[in-house]
C-alpha cells in the first residue's frame, strides 16, 4: 500500500541512501526532473544542482539531516534540459532498530510558477508601470532612505542657503 501510495504522488520523492546515492525515485520525479529512474539510481542527488546555491547551503543541509533533524528549505535546482526549477523539498532521516540513520526521504514539489509570480509582484511594485523606472520604494530599499525622508532632511538646508 505505501509503495502505492508514493508512486502515485503528485510531488517528487526520492530515496538516497546515507551517502547520498539514489536508490529510488518516484514517477513525479522523472516528470519534473525529466530524468528517468535507470539514469539517476546509483547516482548522487547533485546531478541536479543548478550551481545558484553554494556549498554553504548544501553542507549545512548535511549537517542538519546527518544530526537527525528534518531539513525543509526551497533548492534551485535545474532538470535534464537544463531549465532552473525550484522545489520546496523536505529531506527526512530514517533510522533503523539501532539508531542508526540508514536513509532519507526527500519530498517535494514544484514551486516555480509561484516563485516567478512572487518575481513580477515585487517587479510591479518596484517599478512605475508606465516607465518602467524603478519608484520611490526600490530607490529606498537601494539607498536605505525614503524619499520623503530626504526631501525633509533636505529642506531646511535648502530653504536656508537660499
Amino acid at each position: 500500500v505505501h509503495h502505492t501510495m508514493v508512486e502515485r504522488h503528485r510531488e517528487v520523492c526520492h530515496g538516497p541512501d546515507r551517502d547520498g546515492i539514489i536508490e529510488y525515485v518516484n514517477p513525479a520525479f522523472e516528470r519534473i526532473t525529466g530524468h528517468t529512474a535507470i539514469e539517476v539510481l546509483g547516482q548522487r542527488p547533485n546531478l541536479l544542482h543548478s550551481g545558484k546555491q553554494g556549498p554553504e547551503f548544501y553542507r549545512a543541509m548535511w549537517e542538519c539531516i546527518l544530526k537527525g533533524e528534518v531539513f525543509s528549505e526551497v533548492f534551485i535546482n535545474r532538470n535534464r534540459s537544463g531549465e532552473i526549477y525550484y522545489e520546496q523539498k523536505t529531506i527526512t532521516p530514517l533510522r533503523d532498530n539501532t539508531g542508526e540513520i540508514t536513509h532519507f526521504v526527500a519530498t517535494g514539489r514544484d514551486i516555480s510558477e509561484r516563485i516567478e509570480f512572487e518575481e513580477q509582484l515585487r517587479y510591479l511594485a518596484e517599478h512605475d508601470t508606465l516607465t518602467d523606472l524603478p519608484n520611490r520604494a526600490l530607490f529606498g530599499e537601494l539607498t536605505g532612505f525614503h524619499p520623503l525622508y530626504i526631501l525633509a532632511v533636505a529642506a531646511p538646508t535648502l530653504a536656508a542657503t537660499s
